[in-house]
């Protein structure tokens, strides 16, 4: 299997343990399990916009990481709903190596302290009642590296 099916794979993989983890998050927070969404999945229409976004990775003064997540026809919100109508309003998930490190409700996410290395990240765009969007090509979702320099060898 090449390396770019393999990556892609186990994204859909990923994807999928999380569908379990939205059921149980949905009927966690509501207590009544016939308030799950009724999907998994909501689907940007054919005539609207399509989401998308870039990541762009800073290192700040106090050498937190932040992840800037630039996204167009998508606005980002803290409000979360049994049932989201639309597909430009919701949050992001963040993941690092395949697991959830946090939601983004906001454009900037911290990333915390980095360990000296490379780092792989990926963000998918979510609707309000925490669906992942969808457009024709797929999942909403974009990935970034960043390279995190260990301290300077001393020379000798």
């Amino acid at each position: 299997m090449a390396e770019s099916s393999l990556k892609t794979a186990l994204f859909i993989g990923s994807a999928a343990a999380l569908v379990i983890g939205l059921v149980n998050y949905c009927v966690a927070e509501t207590g009544v399990s016939e308030q799950v969404p009724r999907a998994v999945f909501l689907e940007v229409g054919q005539h609207e916009p399509l989401p998308g976004l870039q990541l762009r990775t800073e290192q700040a003064a106090g050498g937190e990481w932040l992840l800037h997540i630039d996204a167009i026809h998508f606005t980002f919100s803290d409000v979360c709903l049994v049932q989201a109508s639309g597909t430009h309003t919701g949050h992001a998930h963040v993941y690092q190596g395949g697991e959830k490190v946090g939601t983004a409700f906001t454009p900037v996410f911290s990333l915390g302290r980095l360990e000296p290395g490379q780092h792989e990240f990926s963000v998918m765009l979510r609707a309000q009642d925490h669906r992942a969007l969808i457009g024709p090509y797929g999942l909403i979702a974009a990935r970034v590296k960043v390279t995190v320099p260990g301290p300077p060898k001393n020379m000798i």
